[in-house]
């Protein structure tokens, strides 16, 4: 019946299954070997095929031979060679080899390596288990090609440990796929190493504990030395194998001949040059980069830098193939070394239409190299990403979906307006960027070809430079000089980095020189350099220098036989006047394009396909363009391989074929690309676009690929001929342009957009309406790109093409927003009233303040008319156009307000009366909200305009108007709140503002809401730090969002911190430090806002430094500047200023008399307003009246009451917690009693003055009154309340070591052992001793003994050991003096001493300062304190050693307990250990008892009696915590039948290592118990969800799977059987979810086993295997 007789299985496993038997028609024994599976799938029998196929291309009596491929029973088998004999493995179990047998083994596995390599295929798994050695007969044989390679060279990625193909213990270091290296033949070398170094030792040469430490050890460490471990072993086969064993693979040796060579002279030679005979038989190429020195020192010390905490952009310029990625990759090592991360992303030449391409790329593989990490640390990340992410997680995800698989499946955010989406990926994506940089783990992200980077990813590089929560960040892009101009964006991105302050290093690659290139000659003929001199000339020549061009220039060279091997010597021969003759062109691309001949017709015609692709390409994808199989693919590609012109990436685990190829450089790919004709290509881009769209919609990931495939559609958009098809196109490629907006690429979406402009059928009449959308994302584009002339060009189109006006309404807003950045405010407004014209709303013109005052007469009158609710009793607009409207209005509101305020409060007044007659919209309620501007302005009528906004921010919260609620946020934080409320309650929603607009993308509301905050952190701060924060915030966020409407006003406050800080003259002038007045005011000319900030903020810096002739002048010439900022807070800090500096020049006499009465004109208006205001506000305004009160009173000669109102106004000020304020109102009461004569309070109140400035940390202004007053200058020293001064504003270098001192000595006394005070001590001197080097010694029998020392540096060093002393670490001379006279050494010039400068210490260090002090206690000396300066004279002087004696004092009371508390706790140790014995023998035996009635005595598990009461605390946990409780019931299958075939002792082995599996495939609080038998219950607690516990089952399922070893050669295979019942939904007591469990395991048994069930399975699958 069958061919294959007496068939008996002989091995095993998950993977494979072996059987011997006879071949009745040859009578030979064979081995037939077939999958490991039950059911043979279809992806086993093709790794069976594949593996056939690559034993075919071997011939080789030291390799198995394949005899043939047959099928028995519907199921695939590989016939091989029968090889008696046992395995390496079961040989080297009795221990090492002896040195003939060693010898004998080793030669012949070297042989058939030679003809494995021979043959093209990397075996990829030598190991002692797949060799056969035949004591008998001596021969031995290698084995199993399942994973072997037929490609001479692979690209390893990351791959999970339990993917990583081989066998742990022996793959080579680039086969773990974490080093930054290809994986060629040489790693069947270092696999090799490790079994002959087995074979020597008879064990491992790493004995690492987990896989991770195992990989680790392969990559990094180094084996025990077989030279110490075998005294014996011949020292050159010591080194032959540390050859094998070589960490990089061009250090191992390059052929197995010459492997061979050497092992057989370690057999009768002492001593030799190991690889003499070595050299490959192949022409190839070495992968080291020569002649970049420089750059790579370079590189490895900004790395270094960014590992310390910097941020570094490094720009690598140059000519394609001259290096540059070559060059980066040397990072990746140093990367790994420090735990840090090199992520890197290519912008593809035909993908250039796809936004953020690279780093949508360096995202795959962060996801990759995370999924790399073990359990722990895949979780820590799905932590992170998730709580830093959110929700918009989702906006990456939809473009990476493998980011979906950390992330969680994260809600779709709602629907979002164009700028939101916009703005939120972008900072979506900004903040992943800044998770994967964190201290101590540098990140290295790698962009190659930016030249080809749309907008969006040139702007993120700018936001990353920005972005001051990223840092350890190594930025590295690398381009084309030749392709980038001095316009070219990149240019102009790389310049504002570098203006704004960015540390770039820029690294321009040229070609080789003669030199590098005769170097690099050398290294791959294995000659000197002086050998290859005269073929290196015509090669630099030919190619200038550079390396890609010189490899493949030598290529076509060794093809056409210039350049030949000698065999026998190994040495190459060249032949100059031919290579001299061979053409070369101008470029590579020229060059490789006419010498294609080099590759066959079928290759070419393959790799012109991929090219199409992509720089990777899969197999599925290339055989669907190209019509071929699969399999065939691979084989054609072997050569291509083989040439260097691709590499494979990635294989199908299941069936060992290769899935994913990459070019092995853009040239190759552009160079097939152009192969194929237009047409042709336009051919296979068409049906990529839609294979990948058709896939992409079944899949339902179409947002992740809707660029690519737009990508190929565009360029394959003339193939489709049918009209309705063309059309679907193109409104592909349109919502694709518009997807591409969302993502800030306008660039890309300028490109789409042109090429549906470019086609004729949107031009048809018929085609209007689609046209129209065209042009509207055009126009979007063109103002984002700011090309402006051709955005106003095709704004007028649009007007003409519409059909209604209310389609031009978003584009109208964005044309007013073009003209607003660009100063043109009039024409702004223009084009909105034109469009609101056409919508019937008509401005007035003529005379604007008449309207306004029928306007607001009216406004009056209809809200009258609405009654007590106010607009509450308004409906929500129906009519579109209504929105419509009002959106345009509030458009209108922000620029006209820059050139006309009249025109602002008109828009603001129409928004609002349309919304009383037709309902409110979203945009409407803003307007509401924005009523104080006109009415504040023009009424007074600051209670009308805070109800409005009151009424309009719940109805705004109520429906989710987003585009709206932050706007509203922002207007009652800036000019309402502050009228009626506490302005500290204005702080948060100002900062909600500032938040929530920015991730809309309203970054000019966004900076309206900076406004807002300063003012009110300006008044309420307790310290100007606060102050300071804020302001730089604004001062960024401007910058960054190129507002500069609001960096004028913000830098005004910028100078104003810095005036009170003390950074600028004591005058309280902005001037200084780079910054001027003059041009400030210059350069903000045309911002009028910007200018009125200037100069009510500079008059408060006047008021602060008593200059009241100038607050009172640029107070004066900010009236004209107010309706700019109107109802601001500014407006009542600019009325108090006004006021007090006019109050000051009345009575100094610095005006003209007839001026008086219009001076006190305006005071008493002032006064009048600032009444009101403080009645509705008192908390905010009365302090400010109360002040301005006293002043006229005194003025008057009322003094009594002056001086009352002096003291209500200090006390409002204090009370309101107005802490700025309360300090300027001091000092005008301490003004008005030197006025008076009355010294004695006018030192109280300016000493008060000074305190409250001290504490506010205007240094500058105490500096200032120091000056006047120079009594003030010790003042603080001795007032009581100096200890609540904050540390910055305390600046002397006395008292700041005084409280450096009395830290460290509060430090130290709170530690009780000796090794924590002498740590403590010497970091403590370290911060406030001055000090290079000190040392803590101690006087022992035998001399001085160093217990601690400290040494400053770039980081401080602390090191508590103890050593002795010796004159090279300090002048002992010093030292004995201090001990015999109990007196401190201060040497203020060591070197010139007279008593001590000859110490040879002091002469050789070039001492200059030194502290020498004996350390106290009671008069007993208990050690000595030496500190050393050896870059300054005079640090240490009678003063810094006064300031040293507590820390001196408080030191010998420490040392004094830890000596007492050491000898305590040894008595007390010495007893407790007594009293602990006797303990523990009680303990022992009561343990046991309680162990044997609790747990199994076969696996150690707990038994039932405890099971019961395990599972009765933890449903009372569930019950209480109200989680989830599962119960896992587990039964092993097949069972019996181990029992009846080998015994119950090997079924008591089986159990026990199903017990040790089980625990180490559940969770750490998870409970494993065994009820008897072959039963295991499982208790999983605090679970959220199912999938928990499906996760565990499939662990479960997974390590039962895994063969059992129950004979030393014999493996066995089990799987089991899972019931799973959940409290409460299964039941809520023991007895119901056991039994429910139970039934569930039943059930599964009787069907599949070896699966899991769920006793009533959730929504989704029941089961699963």
């Amino acid at each position: 019946m069958c061919q294959y007789t007496n068939l008996e299985v002989i091995y095993i496993s998950p993977s494979s299954k072996l059987l011997r038997g006879k071949d009745s028609g040859t009578g030979n024994r064979v081995v037939l070997k077939t999958g490991g599976q039950e059911h043979m799938t279809l992806e086993a029998a093709a790794r069976l095929r594949r593996e056939y196929q690559i034993m075919k291309q071997i011939n080789s009596p030291h390799v198995v031979k394949a005899l043939g491929e047959v099928t028995l029973d519907g199921r695939s088998y590989l016939v091989e060679e029968f090889c008696p004999g046992i395995t390496l493995s079961r040989l080297l179990k009795q221990g090492a080899l002896e040195m003939s047998d060693f010898y004998r083994i080793a030669k012949q596995l070297v042989m058939g390596l030679r003809d494995i390599h021979k043959a093209g295929v990397i075996h990829k798994d030598v190991n002692p288990s797949n060799i056969m050695y035949d004591a008998e007969s001596g021969r031995v044989v290698l084995l199993d090609f399942g994973i072997s390679s037929m490609f001479m060279h692979e690209q390893m990625s990351g791959t999970r440990l339990e993917n990583i193909e081989g066998t742990l213990r022996y793959i080579a270091p680039e086969q773990t796929g974490r080093m930054n290296t290809e994986l060629d033949y040489r790693a069947d070398f270092y696999s090799l190493g490790i079994t002959l170094y087995q074979m020597l030792t008879g064990h491992y040469p790493f004995d690492a504990e987990t896989p991770t430490e195992l990989v680790f050890s392969h990559i990094a460490k180094t084996p025990p030395d077989l030279r110490v471990l075998l005294p014996n072993v011949p020292p050159m086969l010591a080194a032959v194998i540390d050859k094998l064993l070589s960490k990089m693979a061009e250090d191992r040796y390059l052929s197995s001949e010459g492997l061979l060579y050497d092992l057989t002279r370690c057999q009768r030679e002492k001593e030799f040059n190991l690889g003499e005979k070595d050299f490959s038989r192949r022409f190839e190429f070495t992968h080291r980069l020569y002649g970049r020195e420089e750059e790579i020192a370079q590189l490895k010390s900004d790395f270094k830098e960014v590992a310390a905490g910097s941020r570094i952009l490094v720009t690598i310029s140059g000519y394609s193939g001259i290096g540059k990625t070559s060059l980066v990759n040397q990072l990746q090592e140093e990367a790994l070394r420090t735990s840090g991360m090199f992520l890197q992303g290519k912008f593809d030449q035909y993908h250039a239409n796809v936004p953020y391409y690279a780093f949508f790329e360096a995202i795959k593989q962060f996801c990759s190299m995370v999924f790399l990490e073990s359990e722990e640390g895949i979780h820590k990340w799905k932590e992170t990403l998730s709580e830093h992410l959110g929700s918009d997680a989702a906006l990456l995800t939809g473009k990476v979906a493998e980011l979906a698989l950390l992330t969680g499946d994260q809600p779709t955010p709602g629907v979002m307006g164009p700028l939101e989406e916009r703005t939120r990926f972008k900072s979506v994506l900004e903040k992943f960027l800044s998770l994967l940089t964190a201290p101590k783990h540098p990140l290295v992200l790698f962009l190659d070809d930016v030249h080809r980077a749309d907008m969006g990813s040139l702007e993120m590089l700018e936001e990353m430079f920005k972005n001051e929560d990223i840092h350890d960040l190594m930025l590295v892009v690398c381009y084309r000089d030749n392709e980038v101009s001095s316009e070219h964006p990149l240019t102009l991105s790389l310049n504002k980095i570098i203006q704004r302050g960015g540390r770039v290093t820029q690294l321009n690659l040229q070609g080789l020189d003669p030199e590098s290139t005769s170097q690099m000659l050398g290294e791959i003929f294995k000659t000197e350099g002086d050998t290859t001199s005269g073929l290196a000339e015509i090669i630099y020549r030919k190619t200038k220098g550079n390396p890609f061009y010189i490899k493949q220039f030598l290529r076509l060279c060794h093809s056409k036989g210039y350049l030949k091997l000698n065999m026998d010597t190994g040495s190459w021969n060249w032949k100059e006047d031919e290579i001299q003759a061979c053409p070369a062109q101008e470029n590579v691309v020229d060059f490789l394009t006419e010498n294609l001949s080099q590759f066959s017709d079928e290759t070419i015609s393959l790799l012109s396909f991929a090219a199409c692709i992509g720089q990777s390409f899969s197999v599925e994808d290339l055989s669907v363009v190209c019509g071929l199989p699969e399999q065939e693919i691979n084989r054609r590609l072997i050569t291509a391989v083989g040439q260097e012109a691709v590499y494979p990436i990635g294989k199908d685990g299941k069936t060992g074929r290769q899935t994913m190829y990459q070019f092995a450089h853009d040239r190759f790919q552009q160079v097939f690309y152009t192969v194929l004709s237009e047409k042709e290509r336009a051919d296979v881009h068409y049906r990529l676009g839609k294979r990948y769209e058709e896939c992409s919609r079944a899949a339902d990931d179409l947002d992740e690929r809707a660029f690519e495939i737009a990508d190929h559609y565009a360029k394959g958009l003339g193939e489709a001929t049918d009209p309705e098809e063309r059309r679907r196109l193109q409104e592909f490629l349109l919502s694709t342009a518009h997807r591409c907006g969302l993502v800030s690429a306008f660039d890309t979406a300028e490109r789409y957009l042109n090429l549906l402009l470019s086609q004729s059928e949107p031009k048809r009449p018929e085609s209007r309406p689609f046209l129209t959308k065209i042009y509207m994302e055009y126009h979007a584009a063109l103002c984002n790109l700011v090309k402006e002339e051709e955005c106003d060009r095709i704004y007028g189109m649009l007007c003409n093409l519409v059909a209604e006006p209310t389609d031009l309404i978003d584009s109208c807003c964005l044309q007013i927003s073009s003209f607003s950045n660009r100063g043109r405010y009039e024409d702004a407004f223009e084009i909105g009233l034109d469009l609101l014209g056409q919508m019937g709303v008509f401005f007035p013109g003529g005379n604007v303040k008449l309207t306004l005052e029928q306007e607001i007469t009216s406004f009056y009158q209809e809200r009258e008319a609405l009654g007590a609710k106010d607009i509450l009793n308004l409906k929500e607009a129906g009519d579109p156009v209504e929105a419509g409207i009002s959106k345009l209005l509030c458009r209108l509101c922000g620029p006209s307000i820059f050139f006309n305020p009249d025109y602002s409060y008109w828009t603001v007044l129409t928004a609002v009366r349309r919304m009383f007659r037709h309902g409110y919209t979203p945009h409407a309620l803003q307007m509401y909200s924005n009523l104080m501007m006109p009415l504040g302005e023009l009424c007074r009528d600051y209670r009308t305009a805070y109800a409005a906004v009151k009424s309009a921010m719940p109805l705004a919260e109520k429906h989710q108007y987003r585009e709206v609620i932050y706007s509203i946020y922002c207007m009652f934080a800036l000019h309402t709140g502050h009228w009626f409320e506490d302005v500290v309650n204005e702080i948060p929603y100002a900062k909600e503002s500032i938040k929530g607009n920015a991730q809309m993308g309203d970054f000019e509301y966004a900076c309206y809401g900076y406004y807002g905050l300063i003012m009110a952190v300006m008044d309420s701060a307790a310290h100007v730090d606060e102050l300071w924060l804020e302001v730089r915030s604004g001062v960024k966020f401007a910058e960054k969002t190129g507002s500069d409407h609001a960096l004028g006003s913000f830098l005004s406050f910028q100078q104003l911190c810095r005036s009170i800080r003390g950074e600028l003259s004591l005058t309280g002038s902005f001037d200084g430090d780079g910054f001027s007045e003059q041009a400030h005011l210059g350069r903000f000319a045309h911002n009028l806002q910007a200018v009125s900030y200037y100069h009510v903020i500079r008059a408060l810096s006047a008021v602060i430094y008593r200059d009241y002739s100038t607050a009172y002048r640029l107070c004066r010439d900010a009236v004209p500047l107010l309706p700019y900022v109107s109802s601001f807070y500014n407006m009542a800090l600019h009325n108090f200023l006004y006021s007090l500096s006019i109050c000051q020049i009345l009575e100094t006499g610095g005006y003209e008399q007839k001026a008086r009465p219009m001076l006190l004109h305006i005071l008493e208006e002032n006064q009048d307003w600032m009444k009101e205001r403080s009645s509705d506000a008192y908390t905010n305004y009365g302090h400010l009246y109360l002040v301005i009160e006293a002043e006229r009173k005194a003025a008057c000669g009322c003094i009594g009451e002056a001086l009352l109102l002096y003291e209500k106004a200090l006390e409002a000020a204090e009370k309101h917690g107005r802490s700025l304020h309360h300090a300027i109102l001091s000092d005008v009461a301490a003004l008005r009693y030197e006025k008076l004569g009355i010294q004695s309070s006018a030192r109280h109140y300016l000493t008060d003055t000074y305190r409250l400035y001290d504490h506010w940390g205007a240094e500058g202004k105490c500096a200032r009154m120091r000056q006047d007053n120079p009594e003030l200058a010790g003042l603080w020293k001795n007032d009581s309340r100096q200890g609540t001064l904050t540390e910055d504003s305390i600046r002397t270098t006395a008292s700041l070591d005084m409280r450096s001192v009395l830290k460290a000595s509060q430090a130290i006394s709170e530690e009780l052992e000796l090794e924590g005070i002498l740590e403590k001590l010497i970091y403590s001197l370290l911060e406030c001793a001055g000090a290079q080097h000190i040392y803590y010694l101690s006087q022992t029998d035998s001399g001085y003994e160093i217990q601690s020392e400290g040494h400053s540096g770039a980081k401080d060093v602390c090191i508590v050991s103890k050593r002795p002393a010796e004159n090279r670490d300090i002048p002992l001379n010093i030292v004995s003096y201090v001990e015999r006279t109990l007196e401190a050494v201060i040497l203020e010039d060591g070197e010139n001493s007279r008593v001590f400068g000859k110490d040879d210490h002091i002469k050789e260090s070039h001492c200059k300062s030194v502290l020498c002090m004996p350390i106290l206690s009671k008069g007993e000396l208990k050690g000595i304190l030496y500190l050393e300066n050896n870059l300054a004279a005079g640090v240490f002087d009678q003063r810094r050693k006064e300031n040293l004696m507590p820390i001196a004092a408080q030191l010998a009371i420490s040392l004094e307990n830890a000596y007492l508390y050491e000898n305590l706790r040894f008595l007390v140790d010495e007893r407790t250990k007594a009293l602990q014995e006797e303990i523990k023998v009680r303990k022992r035996a009561e343990e046991k008892l309680a162990h044997m009635a609790n747990y199994d005595a076969l696996t150690g598990l707990p038994n039932r009696r405890l099971f019961h009461k395990i599972l009765s605390r933890l449903l009372l946990e569930a019950e209480t915590s109200g989680q989830l409780l599962a119960v896992l019931y587990m039964d092993l299958d097949g069972f019996k039948e181990i029992n009846d075939t080998y015994g119950h002792e090997k079924g008591d082995l089986v159990l026990e290592e199903t017990a040790r599996r089980l625990i180490s495939a559940v969770r750490g609080s998870d409970i494993v118990s065994r009820m008897g038998g072959d039963e295991f219950v499982l208790l999983l607690s605090r679970i959220m969800a199912d999938e928990e516990i499906r996760y565990v089952c499939e662990r479960i399922l997974s390590e039962i799977r895994q063969p059992f070893q129950i004979l030393e050669d014999l493996f066995v295979e089990m799987t089991a059987s899972i019931g799973v019942s959940v409290y409460p939904r299964d039941g809520q007591d023991e007895k119901t979810l056991l039994s429910r469990a139970d039934q569930a395991m039943y059930k599964i048994k009787k069907s599949h086993k070896n699966f899991y069930s769920f006793t009533e399975p959730p929504s989704e699958a029941q089961e699963k295997p």
